[in-house]
């Protein structure tokens, strides 16, 4: 390889890492670019983590174990109650600064909220994706790891804020899910 050209062909080294008080503020802004400043950033799940490239927080995720009718929004509950009568690992929220997107940082947040559920005895771990005009917004990083797309849900989000919508979410929600033996 020709000298100088090596740090362009290789992918930064990506360190994911239990959030902490003192990244907050860096998770907040990420959560406010990627998802609107009127996106209320839960970070009280029982897996909060953040990727960090050359000790600089470039992306976060969360993920949870609870029932689905414990987080869904009430006008899903029947749906997802039927689809999950039971437990499943729940990834929340993977975000990572425009700065830093598609060099793999979502990849291995999301790789390491897998394992960590997977640690906790989950065997059905869902995810949810908003389709926009540009294409499901997570959908290769979940396809990739082994999520399969189960259901395509319009208006998911009615009522919230969006980025791309503005006050009312019109986005509809493509519902992933992995299950592990």
């Amino acid at each position: 390889m020709p000298k100088g050209l090596e740090s362009i062909s290789q992918k930064p080294e990506i360190v994911v890492k239990d959030n902490t008080k003192e990244v907050m503020p860096a998770i907040r802004n990420i959560a406010g670019i990627t998802f609107g400043e009127e996106y209320a950033c839960v970070l009280d799940s029982c897996i909060s983590i953040n990727a960090e490239i050359d000790g600089v927080v470039v992306g976060y995720g969360t993920a949870s174990i609870d029932y689905v009718e414990n987080i869904c929004l009430e006008d899903h509950i029947q749906l997802f109650v039927d689809l999950y009568p039971f437990q499943v690992g729940i990834i929340g929220n993977v975000a990572t600064h425009p700065d830093y997107q598609r060099k793999g940082v979502g990849y291995e947040i999301t790789k390491e909220l897998v394992k960590r559920l997977r640690l906790l005895g989950q065997k059905t771990i869902i995810g949810s994706a908003w389709r926009s005009k540009h294409g499901i917004n997570i959908g290769s990083v979940l396809t990739k790891i082994g999520f399969t797309p189960v259901i395509e849900i319009d208006e998911f989000w009615k009522g919230q804020p969006c980025i791309q919508c503005g006050d009312c979410c019109t986005c509809p929600a493509v519902i992933f899910e992995l299950r592990l033996d």
